[in-house]
């Protein structure tokens, strides 16, 4: 049975190409995996064409596909694959029935969210959208600046929203702000291990 997690929030800028990207890589360690690149911007897509080019190509398959009607086209693209990652796009033209389309098929949506209230406000929309197609979403905390206060507040705030936060973050680094385009390593690679560990166990 594929396992199929949808990473998106109703937002840009948040780290949901980073962080797809990684759960992607750490899945591909143990099983068949594919990444389809559901934004019109094709960051995932691009990021392995990047990879690839550099002579260390990605683990995971990735497919460009930002169509409304992926629900229909997943079972057969994805057949075989054991985890299956969509990054969905942010807000835009058209993009509000691509995301609606991979929430649906998803089996858990994961939703990136820096901490800070531009990002986190985006979240509550988001599970909520999850919750009306009866998938269950959890935030997961990105560009963690360490030490910081702001990072308390995030917590106390989604937590008192009723929304799930996940366990692992993902730390404001140079080396993960200077991923893109790169074979998933170190703190990245750490990250997606963490989280995909972390979404396997409640599933």
């Amino acid at each position: 049975m594929t396992l199929v997690i949808c990473v998106t929030l109703l937002k840009g800028g948040v780290g949901k190409t980073t962080t797809a990207m990684a759960l992607a890589e750490a899945a591909a360690l143990g099983t068949g995996t594919m990444l389809v690149d559901a934004d019109p911007m094709g960051s995932a897509y691009r990021w392995s064409r990047l990879a690839a080019g550099s002579g260390q190509p990605l683990r995971s398959t990735v497919v460009p596909m930002p169509a409304a009607d992926l629900p229909r086209r997943l079972p057969s693209i994805a057949r075989g694959a054991g985890i299956v990652i969509i990054d969905a796009p942010p807000p835009g033209p058209g993009a509000a029935r691509i995301a609606a389309g991979a929430i649906g098929t998803a089996d858990v949506v994961v939703m990136p969210t820096p901490p800070e209230f531009a990002a986190l406000d985006r979240v509550p929309p988001t599970a909520k959208e999850a919750a009306e197609h009866g998938v269950r979403a959890l935030a997961v905390l990105t560009m963690v600046r360490a030490g910081l206060a702001d990072h308390g507040a995030a917590v106390s705030a989604l937590t008192g929203w009723g929304v799930p936060v996940a366990r692992t973050e993902l730390p404001l680094t140079v080396t993960v702000q200077r991923a893109y385009g790169e074979p998933v390593s170190g703190v990245l690679a750490r990250f997606g291990i963490d989280l995909m560990t972390e979404l396997i166990e409640e599933s």
